[in-house]
């Protein structure tokens, strides 16, 4: 017969040879050729089902099999159900089996188990279920393939679209519409692609979109994606991934919502970041930062000052110099973060009035102080205004508004500058500046003019030219005569930069760059602004006015990164800030993501890789060669979309796709979008919705033209055969010969058959029973899973008037006997011969090892092996000592002169009592049989 596989297993692939039990994969009759799988006890048929299949009917969600094959099914974890539905299911579903009553149908998802809501059984395709007693449920284990589809005109999605999770490439202008939430399940997924013309989502009227108004509808912008989802109570959400969008130099973009990023108010030239709009710091500050002191230094909500170029509080003394308040950084050492505009929250040292101007405390450093007026300060520095009334100190917000004492209206402050100078910007503008107390220095058309106030002239000064570069101060001597300019206009300093600009040179990938301002230093939150000379090609050094060669590296989940190739371009700008914790600069901007088209197949380039580069593949046959995953950044990957035709991915011959073969090529089929990324360590990822995990060749795997299965080249098997390993690499058809064969350490079991434990010597004479013990020896299954066997028995040598033994199995917990699995109930030891428990008996062996049980109300003589050495039963239980075997056993008490049967005073306990190893005797023999 032709070996005939369901549409799930489609993609079947030779595994290797399996382990543990003799597994088989049985083709039960030429009239039904649905593959069974089969625990081997034997041969082909003498295993425990756990593949049931049978036709179907359906009244509305509800669907029965009647006779499913083969017969005898019940509800048991594990026992798969392979189906074909009739009908395509609405909502909630469930499955009758055998008679066993409708079961609920449901998928598994990272929440737990869900009801189906319809779309996830399709009518005329095939499903599997396992049945699952943690939910009483049987739970899809395959549900409809997604699928990629055109769409030119206006689509209403349904809710199988969406548990299939299919996607669609939108080809014009046109609007999808969306069923309503609570018919979708929160399981399933519709992704959009926006390939021509603008897309319009429109939900039902009684859903949001992205928590927007009830009904309305959203627009993805062209060459932008999106993928829908919802929680299935009227929330839908859009999550869009935008494509690249041709944008203006120096503007600085901002989100829109739904399409691609547009202007904002703000540019960025390299140098200065500007806004043609307000800025609202809403309730908050505009902040700078410098290095704390490392004495005194800064504490929150307090203000500060400079003393010798570095952060402190000011002194109760101080009237003037503080810079603003420390709202972060606070301490002696790192940098402070300083509020100097806007609101902050400052501590005060006693109560405030609303609208009261601040000052520097005089009674306790570093504290603000309310000025008990509303009119800014004259002879103290102004800080802001108080925002709030309040009886006593405490920390309350200020606006702050910073001026130097002496700077208001009349103010009687001493101005900055020494006696006899005039400060002026870079610009060289200046007019109708009082430098004296009967004097005004005014500017006139190619000369500079000082008259009194009574309109006496003091003489015409002679012509300056306009001071350039840094900041500079006007000389004037006593006479009132200009003499020149200056840069010393006073001693104390300015603010630390934390911007360096600087082009570069570059030997390979290590670069050097001078900066200006001059002085850069390695420290955190510095920010170096270059360009490269050159396209990296490997990890990066910078080295910054000759600080060493610095690692430039990128920020991931995972921590810090090197760079690998194509990040930098040559003649673009970035910026890179140093961090201490890496010893490194972060770079902060990389090349942007790009769409080209192709018409030939071309090599993927690093720099596509690590940009992320999308590509439209719009010819057939285009063969896309990847680099070796060892050159390429685990952060960034490809997009390649199949546009029209079927196109080829092929990997380095030292990388695999998926796990598959070296260098072997995977296809890309046509209107198919792949998503690719590496583990940088020779595994290629290609997620190509809609492709199989693998092709069948010619020698192993299934035919797709003929459905049948091929192993070796061999033809497809006939009723009664089982797929046999013959090695740990190959496998093919055989005919059971009677007798099967599980792993090396045990042949299987044969019903009728009595099994022990294995190895040991022969005593030669009748086994002690000691009253009140329990005796355990372990036992070993072979097969994959549990096996159950219908008797336990022993065999009594001599018997003994008045005396019983309980029977069980104990598993195995490290070594010695654990929990219960079973107390098969006890037996009369008072004449010669087998005693066997068997009537309604199931015992569960698990797999593995697990300990056989005996224990007496009395001394007994039954069949066991004696302490000769070596024994195997040091090997598995180990010893007390090194002569003799190993006898386990555990204190036990057993009502003495129970009755046959026994009803009480006889149960075997929940767990194994401390085990004693006895060295100078032997062990008791327990019997199971099928």
């Amino acid at each position: 017969m032709k070996y005939r596989f369901l549409a799930a297993f489609a993609a079947l692939v030779l595994l290797s040879a399996p382990a543990g039990a003799f597994n088989t994969l049985e083709a039960v009759s030429d009239s039904n050729p649905l593959p069974v799988a089969v625990m081997s006890g034997g041969g082909g048929s003498g295993g425990t089902p756990v593949v049931f299949v049978g036709e179907a009917t359906a009244s509305g969600n509800a669907y029965s099999i009647t006779s499913p094959t083969p017969s005898g099914f019940t509800l048991t974890d594990q026992y798969v159900v392979r189906w074909v539905p009739p009908a395509t299911n609405t909502g909630a579903s469930t499955l009758n089996v055998g008679a066993t009553g409708a079961t609920a149908v449901e998928v598994q998802t990272d929440g737990g188990f869900s009801a189906l809501v319809g779309g996830e059984l399709s009518g005329g395709q095939e499903y599997d279920t396992s049945y699952n007693s943690t939910c009483t449920c049987f739970v899809l284990l395959n549900k409809v393939g997604a699928s990629v589809t055109d769409k030119t005109a206006g689509y209403t999605v349904t809710a199988a679209d969406w548990a299939a999770q299919n996607g669609y490439i939108s080809t014009a202008a046109q609007t999808f519409t969306l069923p309503v939430s609570s018919s979708l399940s929160p399981n399933g997924k519709v992704s959009i692609f926006a390939l021509s013309g603008n897309l319009t989502i429109a939900p039902n009227a009684a859903d949001a979109i992205n928590g927007g108004t009830t009904g309305a509808s959203v627009t993805v912008a062209a060459g932008n994606s999106v993928v829908l989802t919802t929680n299935g109570a009227g929330k839908i959400r859009a999550q869009v991934s935008v494509g690249q969008v041709s944008q203006t130099a120096n503007v600085i973009y901002k989100g829109n919502g739904t399409g691609a990023p547009v202007a904002s108010a703000l540019s960025d030239n390299g140098t200065l970041v500007s806004s043609s709009e307000p800025v609202d710091v809403q309730g908050n500050s505009l902040v700078y930062e410098v290095a704390n002191a490392s004495t005194t230094g800064t504490t929150a909500n307090h203000l500060a000052k400079l003393s010798g170029g570095a952060a402190v509080i000011p002194a109760t003394s101080d009237t003037d110099g503080a810079l603003g308040v420390v709202i972060g950084g606070a301490g002696t050492s790192g940098s402070a973060q300083i509020a100097a505009r806007g609101t902050a929250s400052c501590i005060f040292d006693g109560a405030t009035t609303a609208g009261d101007w601040v000052i520097i405390s005089s009674t306790t450093a570093g504290d603000c102080h309310d000025s008990a007026s509303a009119t800014r300060p004259t002879a103290a520095q102004a800080i802001g205004r108080v925002t709030t009334t309040n009886g006593s100190a405490g920390t309350y917000a200020v606006i702050l508004d910073l001026g130097y004492a002496g700077s208001g209206s009349g103010g009687s402050g001493t101005p900055g500058g020494a006696p006899g100078q005039v400060e002026v910007n870079s610009g060289g503008s200046f007019g109708g500046i009082t430098i004296g107390g009967d004097g005004t220095l005014n500017t006139s058309t190619g000369a500079l003019t000082v008259t009194k106030t009574n309109g006496t002239s003091l003489g015409t000064l002679a012509t300056q030219s306009a001071p350039t570069g840094a900041t500079q101060c006007l000389h004037v001597n006593s006479s009132g005569v200009v003499t020149g300019t200056g840069s010393d206009c006073s001693s104390s300093g300015s603010a630390t930069p934390v911007i360096f600009v600087g082009a570069s040179t570059n030997s390979g990938n290590t670069y050097t760059v001078t900066t200006t301002p001059s002085g850069f230093t390695l420290t955190d939150q510095y920010v170096l602004r270059w360009t490269p000379s050159a396209t990296n090609t490997a990890a990066v050094l910078v080295n910054a006015d000759s600080t060493g060669n610095i690692a430039v590296e990128r920020q991931t989940t995972s921590g810090f990164q090197p760079l690998v190739g194509g990040e930098l371009v040559s003649g673009a700008e970035y910026d890179t800030v140093y961090a201490s914790s890496c010893n490194c600069f972060v770079l902060t901007n990389a090349v942007t993501s790009g769409v080209a088209n192709k018409t030939a197949s071309f090599s993927l380039q690093s720099a596509d890789w690590s940009a992320w580069n999308y590509f439209n593949l719009n010819a057939a046959s285009i063969t896309v060669t990847l680099p070796a995953s060892s050159t390429l950044s685990t952060n960034g990957g490809t997009i390649l979309f199949a546009n029209g035709a079927s196109a080829t991915l092929a990997p380095n011959a030292a990388d695999s796709i998926n796990g598959g073969t070296a260098g072997a090529s995977v296809t890309i089929p046509s209107g198919s979008i792949a998503f690719v990324t590496t583990n940088g360590a020779g595994t290629i990822y290609a997620a190509i919705p809609g492709s199989s995990s693998g092709t069948a060749t010619a020698a192993n795997g299934l035919n797709s033209a003929t459905t049948t299965v091929v192993v070796n080249g061999a033809a497809a098997p006939s009723a009664g055969q089982v797929l046999t390993a013959t090695s740990s690499t190959a496998a093919n058809w055989q005919t059971p010969s009677g007798g099967s064969g599980g792993p090396a350490f045990h042949p299987g079991f044969v019903a009728g058959n009595f099994y022990s434990t294995p190895g040991w010597y022969s005593q030669g004479s009748a086994f002690f029973l000691a009253a009140n013990h329990l005796y355990a020896i372990p036992f070993y299954n072979p097969n994959s899973s549990a096996t159950t066997f219908t008797k336990e028995s022993v065999y009594v040598a001599t018997g003994a008037a008045s005396t019983a033994c309980e029977l069980g199995v104990y598993a195995n917990n490290g070594g010695i006997p654990g929990s219960l699995i079973i107390d098969a109930g006890n037996v009369p030891v008072t004449a010669t011969g087998n005693e066997e428990i068997s009537a309604g008996l199931s015992i569960p062996i698990p797999s593995g090892w697990s300990w056989l049980v005996v224990g007496c109300n009395g001394s007994a003589q039954i069949n066991g092996v004696g302490n000769t050495t070596p024994s195997l039963m040091t090997w598995l239980a180990g010893g007390a000592s090194q002569t003799g075997t190993t006898q386990v056993y555990g204190a036990w008490s057993y009502t003495t002169g129970a009755s046959v049967p026994c009803t009480s005073g006889c149960n075997l306990p929940a767990s194994f009592p401390t085990p004693v190893y006895n060295s100078s005797a032997g062990q008791p023999l327990v019997y199971l049989r099928l």
